[in-house]
């Protein structure tokens, strides 16, 4: 009984010197679970265990830095200052700090007058869309403007566009389980649950269940991109009404900088699907008609930025500058 008492004894001190000593925790998050298994030793290391660290399996991570490799190269290069660096050169290197993306210029951006308003213009990108359609909802509903995307992806994937779809399987679990799914699938459309955990438990899958895919990345033709903070659904769903009125904000960009959010999808989807993406990216498309991109190319982005990292899993894309970092998220964790 005495050593039961020691060895939990041991595990108690060596939660609490892992949670004092891992690296890039916020400082709050580090007070809080040393507070926490302090105050309630036993309940605070059982949690601890559970949820005190982002943990992925070796196997996932393994995909995801062959998935990183593979892509590093079809980074863009920089593409030189903008036209009047004294004006934003200081907002221009927080955003290369902030997102280890490089700085993409000649882009045009508008921003969405409503959250409907942005799913009517990315069914028409998707209606127009001549050779790529790549998109990823942390939350995609069965609604009326989540049928409206559902509907132009399967019109875009009966023409021949190739159409490679995401949806996080506990974000969209009603989704992914529904008609509409099947009937992508049905119209030619590749589909991806992210992050599956199987009746809930994550540890089956190699992964915490809580930490899901927040991202959301609409990219067409490798030329027009989406970044914001909207779901693929009515503006008030049912999670939002007790919070009501919420506003989110949706930007579209067209041009070169649409290429770091065609990687971001593309490191993703690699890792969780496995198929080998390198030769649509060489090809370019459209962003390599108009942008200049001609193949493979230097640079450095947070490709996959990361899956091991839950400020990612809790994130969107950053698209927006980046700086050349050696030490990319991926490696970090």
């Amino acid at each position: 009984m005495i050593a039961f008492a020691i060895l939990l004894a041991a595990i108690h001190v060596a939660v609490i010197v892992r949670a004092i000593l891992l690296e890039g925790r916020e400082p709050l998050a580090r007070t809080a679970w040393l507070l926490l298994l302090i105050g309630l030793p036993g309940i605070g290391t059982i949690l601890y265990l559970f949820f005190g660290e982002p943990w992925i399996s070796t196997a996932f991570r393994e995909r995801a830095r062959r998935a990183y490799k593979e892509l590093l190269p079809f980074a863009p290069d920089h593409a030189g200052a903008p036209n009047d660096p004294t004006a934003a050169a200081n907002a221009f290197r927080t955003c290369e700090a902030a997102s280890h993306w490089l700085l993409a210029t000649g882009n045009t951006a508008s921003v969405a007058t409503d959250s409907d308003g942005a799913i009517e213009t990315i069914v028409a990108d998707i209606d127009a869309a001549r050779q790529t359609v790549h998109l990823s909802f942390y939350i995609w509903l069965n609604d009326h403007n989540g049928t409206k995307v559902v509907e132009a992806i399967c019109r875009a994937a009966r023409r021949g566009v190739k159409c490679r779809i995401v949806a996080d399987a506990v974000g969209s679990r009603a989704m992914v389980r529904s008609h509409d799914w099947m009937r992508m699938r049905e119209a030619g459309a590749k589909l991806c649950v992210s992050l599956k955990a199987p009746l809930g438990l994550g540890f089956l899958v190699g992964h915490r269940v809580d930490l899901r895919n927040h991202r959301k990345i609409v990219v067409v033709d490798g030329w027009i991109t989406w970044c914001g903070s909207q779901n693929c659904a009515d503006p008030a769903f049912l999670p939002k009404r007790k919070f009501a009125p919420w506003v989110d904000i949706l930007i579209r960009y067209e041009g070169p900088v649409a290429r770091q959010a065609e990687l971001i999808f593309a490191a993703a989807w690699t890792t969780e699907t496995g198929e080998d993406l390198r030769e649509a990216l060489s090809m370019g498309g459209a962003a390599a008609a108009r942008g200049g991109l001609s193949g493979p190319r230097g640079g450095h982005g947070a490709l996959v930025a990361s899956w091991n990292d839950d400020r990612y899993l809790r994130g969107g894309p950053r698209i927006s500058a980046g700086k050349r970092d050696d030490h990319d998220p991926i490696l970090r964790a």
